[in-house]
């Protein structure tokens, strides 16, 4: 949607990734002040994010999954979006076999929609994502 949107609002030429089949769109960072003007002043909110590696970078550590074990521990890699305030917040908690600090974790954030691979995370993960997240909200499994 984004990458539509500037195809078709600023000319950006528009690719496709091999990954997904993504529509990507980018410019240059010097241009990015005056296309966010642009965006606004035609109605669309935007917000912007860092990217805080490179490629090279990114490489190097590996292919990351949302856990892994560690001394018996396990990581939670997660990412939560307010939309309203325009906010991201992205981490990883290290928790024990009863995810009793993902389930702190979830009550304390309340997320209305959580997207997780199915067969990735441990019976006791998919239970405390049940108990301490769905208060009226959806549970999407890839």
């Amino acid at each position: 949607m984004d990458a539509e949107i500037g195809h078709e609002e600023l000319d950006w030429k528009m690719t496709f990734s091999s990954v997904g089949k993504c529509r990507q769109v980018g410019i240059c960072e010097s241009g990015i002040d005056d296309a966010v003007q642009k965006l606004v002043a035609r109605g669309y909110k935007v917000g912007r994010v860092e990217q805080l590696e490179t490629s090279e970078e990114a490489k190097a550590k590996g292919a990351n999954s949302l856990s892994d074990l560690n001394n018996g521990s396990v990581e939670y890699g997660f990412a939560f979006v307010d939309c309203a305030a325009l906010k991201l917040w992205v981490g990883s908690i290290d928790d024990d076999a009863s995810c009793s600090d993902l389930g702190a974790l979830l009550l304390q954030v309340s997320p209305k929609e959580v997207i997780n691979e199915r067969r990735r995370l441990s019976k006791e993960a998919q239970k405390a994502l049940k108990r301490y997240s769905l208060n009226g909200g959806v549970l999407k499994l890839l």
